[in-house]
C-alpha cells in the first residue's frame, strides 16, 4: 500500500517502479515545490548490501551539482523505517522512449545529447563518482529541451570516498558494459565513457550495438567488440564523429579517450552551423520531430553541397567521394552526385573510383600487406537507406580458431612446439576500406560493409573478396604469413 505522507512530503501518485524501488510524484509543503521521492522496496530495507546500496546512490548523487545531472535536495536517515531519496522532479520522457518517437536525422543530432551528458558524466568522474549504468533509459529529456543523466542506483564512489561492493552481482545493463566489467575488473571513468559511446550509436543507428538475443550472446559480442559498423547504418554521418564514437566503444580501455574532455574537444569542431547549443532544438524534435528532422536535413545538405563544391574544386576527390554519398544518404533522389564526382575522380587520375584496400597481416613479429587498386564504378542502384538490422554473426574466424581476447593480452606467445603440435598459428588481418564494402572470405560473407574489417585467420592463402553496390567485385588471393624478410608482403 502506498504511503500518504513522508516528513513534510505528501505523497500523489507512483510514477515509476525498478529494482531498487518505487519511485513517487509528491510536494514538499514546507517549500512549496514538486519533488519526486525514491522509496526503497521493504524487502530491501532489512537487506545490509541493499540499504548500502541505496544510500550510497544518495551520497554520490548529494556531492554532484550540475544542469546535467537529476538532483538530490534530501534522504534519511540510516535508521528510519522508510529509506527514501528526495529529487528534483522531471517532468519529460526517458531517452529510449524519445528515441521511439524521435528519429535523430542528420545524425549530426546526437551531438544534442552527446555534449550534455558528456559534460555531466565528466563532473561526477571529477568528484570521485562512476556511474556504471549509462543507459537510453537512465536519460531524461525534459519538454523544455534539458538532458539529464538520472538513476545513480549502482554509482561506485572512489576509495577516498569509500566504495560499495554488491557480493557477488554483476551490476549495470548488459547491452551498455563495458567489456572490462564482464572480466570482473574494476569500472572507472573510461567504462561511463564506453557506455555513452554504444548510446550515441543506438542513437545514430536506432539499434543497440551489442544486443543480442540472449545475454551470452551479448556478453560474447561485448568481449569480442563485435558490432555492426556505425558507418554503414549511419552513412551520412560525419566520419570524424563516426571515429570518435568508434573510440569511445574500444574493446582495451586504454584505446578509447583519456577522459571525456578530451572526447569534447575532438567534437566540438563537428558541431554544424544549423545546429544550436541544444534545450531548443530537442524541444523542438520532441514537440515536432518530422518538421524538425525536414528542416535540419535541408541545411545540412546545403552546407554539405557547398564543402563538396570547395572539395572538388580543390581536386580533394576523397573528400568529395565521402561528402557526396553523405549527401545521398539524407536525400536518394540525387543519385546523379556519385557519378559526377566519380567522373571528376576519373579525369584527375583516370580511373573511375578512389578506393583503396590495405590488408596487414601480423604474427607475433611478422606482417603482410597489401595496397590494392580500384574496382570499376557500375551502373548505380537505387540507394535504400539502411534500416536497423542485427549484426550479421561473423563466418570467420569460427569460434574453435578464436583465442579469448584478454587472455591473447596477458598470455605469453604460444611457443614454436605448440604450433607444431596444437592448432594452427593464427594471423591479425586488417582491411581498410574507402569509402567501404562487404567483405567476403573463400566466397562466404564475413563482415557486413565497412571501412575496416578485422579478422584472425590461420597460415595460408586465402581468397578475399570485396564487395560494393555500385563498384565491380575485387578479387585477391593473400598469403599469411608474407615471405619478406620480416614477414612482410607488398602486392
Amino acid at each position: 500500500m502506498d504511503p500518504e505522507r513522508i516528513g513534510k512530503f505528501r505523497i500523489e501518485k507512483p510514477i515509476g517502479e525498478g529494482g531498487m524501488g518505487i519511485v513517487y510524484a509528491a510536494h514538499d509543503d514546507e517549500l512549496d515545490r514538486s519533488v519526486a521521492i525514491k522509496v526503497l522496496h521493504p524487502v530491501l530495507v532489512s537487506s545490509k548490501e541493499g540499504k548500502a546500496r541505496f544510500r550510497a546512490e544518495a551520497k554520490a548523487v548529494g556531492r554532484l551539482r550540475h544542469p546535467g545531472i537529476v538532483q538530490v535536495y534530501q534522504w534519511s536517515e540510516e535508521d528510519e523505517a522508510i529509506q527514501f531519496l528526495v529529487m528534483e522532479r522531471l517532468v519529460g520522457q526517458p531517452l529510449d522512449q524519445f528515441m521511439v518517437d524521435v528519429d535523430f536525422s542528420p545524425p549530426e543530432t546526437v551531438l544534442l545529447v552527446a555534449v550534455p551528458m558528456a559534460q555531466a558524466l565528466l563532473h561526477a568522474h571529477r568528484r570521485g563518482v562512476v556511474h556504471r549504468d549509462v543507459k537510453p533509459a537512465n536519460i531524461m529529456v525534459l519538454n523544455d529541451g534539458r538532458v539529464k543523466l538520472m538513476d545513480f542506483g549502482i554509482a561506485r564512489l572512489d576509495q577516498s570516498a569509500g566504495q560499495l561492493t554488491i557480493t557477488g552481482a554483476l551490476v549495470g545493463s548488459p547491452a551498455h558494459m563495458a567489456p572490462e566489467i564482464i572480466a570482473g575488473e574494476r569500472a572507472d571513468a573510461r567504462s561511463d565513457q564506453f557506455a555513452l559511446g554504444t548510446v550515441l550509436y543506438q542513437m545514430a543507428t536506432g539499434q543497440s550495438p551489442f544486443s543480442r538475443d540472449n545475454p551470452a550472446a551479448t556478453f560474447r559480442a561485448l568481449a569480442e567488440g563485435d558490432y555492426a559498423p556505425l558507418e554503414r547504418l549511419a552513412p551520412a554521418m560525419d566520419e570524424r564523429l563516426v571515429a570518435a564514437i568508434r573510440r569511445m566503444m574500444a574493446l582495451r580501455r586504454e584505446d578509447r579517450f583519456e577522459d571525456l574532455e578530451a572526447f569534447l574537444r575532438e567534437i566540438e569542431p563537428l558541431r554544424p552551423s544549423w545546429l544550436g547549443e541544444g534545450n531548443a532544438e530537442l524541444a523542438a524534435m520532441l514537440n515536432s520531430p518530422a518538421v524538425a528532422a525536414s528542416s535540419w536535413r535541408t541545411q545540412q545538405i546545403a552546407q554539405l553541397d557547398q564543402q563538396l563544391l570547395d572539395a572538388q574544386a580543390a581536386h580533394r576527390w576523397p573528400e568529395a567521394v565521402g561528402l557526396a554519398n553523405r549527401i545521398v544518404a539524407l536525400d536518394p533522389s540525387r543519385q546523379e552526385l556519385l557519378t559526377t564526382v566519380a567522373a571528376g575522380g576519373m579525369k584527375r587520375w583516370g580511373r573511375p573510383m578512389i578506393v583503396a584496400f590495405i590488408l596487414a597481416a601480423l604474427a607475433l613479429t611478422a606482417s603482410s600487406q597489401w595496397l590494392v587498386g580500384n574496382p570499376e564504378v557500375a551502373t548505380p542502384a537505387k540507394r535504400v537507406m539502411p534500416k536497423p538490422m542485427a549484426y550479421r554473426e561473423k563466418v570467420l574466424p569460427t569460434p574453435e580458431a578464436v583465442p579469448n581476447q584478454r587472455q591473447d593480452r596477458v598470455q605469453p606467445p604460444p611457443s614454436r612446439v605448440s604450433n607444431v603440435v596444437g592448432k594452427p598459428q593464427q594471423h591479425d588481418l586488417i582491411v581498410k576500406v574507402f569509402p567501404w564494402a562487404e567483405l567476403h572470405m573463400e566466397g562466404k560473407p564475413a563482415r557486413e560493409g565497412a571501412r575496416t574489417h578485422r579478422l584472425r585467420l590461420p597460415a595460408g592463402e586465402h581468397t578475399i573478396t570485396l564487395r560494393h553496390d555500385r563498384a565491380k567485385a575485387i578479387q585477391r588471393r593473400v598469403k599469411l604469413p608474407g615471405k619478406g624478410p620480416d614477414g612482410s608482403q607488398n602486392l
